[in-house]
């Protein structure tokens, strides 16, 4: 897995015309396949935050093709389980849909931002389906995300997209008016820690992000089930 190393950390990693998805922290890398990866997210609200990101450009996670999908559900069961492992506390998942990166061109796709899909991961049983009730959202609810998935031709433009600790699935489809970061603001209203909503501002410590990777990367077959698949990271 090629990518940069923490020493080479630097503002141009973090500026808005870079993409960490890109050229991700190998060392940040705890788990993933050919098609995904998982690594401890910059700017942690929380012991255990993590990214989950598609390797190729992809607009959204709703966005994938079929083939795909299995890889996906694999790595994010094999995501939780590691973090129920570790700390001893379900995770949710959380996206801002369809919205780029940075703004980076991508030349394959004659596009002048850079879109990786990615999901952010939460410790912790975190409720934020209420904050997705708004009279400027139109929500829609399902079982899970494969459901989601089959249903992604009616939904338009950005969206939001919850995933409970249980699987179920909320997507409210949002304008453009909906800030960055939108559900880190709301994890750190509740984790009491507002200041740190924003992760180039305050990206955290990038040994410590190792050390969380590593610490992840050691959970046990035993405790992980699914922990055979890293390999591929």
């Amino acid at each position: 897995m090629m990518g940069t190393t923490p020493d080479q950390l630097n503002d141009t990693h973090l500026s808005e015309r870079s993409c960490f998805l890109c050229e991700p922290l190998r060392d940040w890398i705890y788990c993933g396949n050919e098609q995904f990866l998982c690594m401890a997210g910059l700017g942690p609200l929380m012991d255990g935050y993590s990214v989950l990101a598609s390797r190729e450009h992809l607009h959204s996670m709703i966005d994938m093709p079929a083939e795909p999908v299995n890889a996906y559900e694999d790595l994010k069961l094999e995501v939780r389980a590691r973090l129920m492992a570790l700390y001893g506390k379900p995770c949710i998942f959380t996206e801002h849909g369809r919205v780029p990166v940075c703004d980076y061109h991508d030349n394959r796709a004659n596009e002048r931002h850079c879109y990786h899909a990615h999901q952010l991961a939460f410790v912790g049983n975190l409720d934020l389906s209420h904050a997705l009730e708004r009279p400027a959202f139109r929500v829609r609810r399902f079982s899970d995300f494969r459901e989601a998935h089959s249903a992604v031709s009616a939904i338009a433009g950005e969206y939001l997209y919850y995933e409970s600790a249980s699987g179920a699935v909320t997507i409210a489809q949002a304008g453009p008016r909906i800030p960055r970061q939108f559900f880190r603001m709301l994890v750190a209203d509740l984790v009491g820690a507002p200041h740190l909503a924003n992760w180039r501002l305050h990206p955290g410590d990038p040994e410590a992000l190792c050390a969380t990777a590593r610490r992840l990367r050691e959970v046990t077959a035993s405790r992980a089930p699914t922990a055979d698949r890293a390999s591929h990271c």
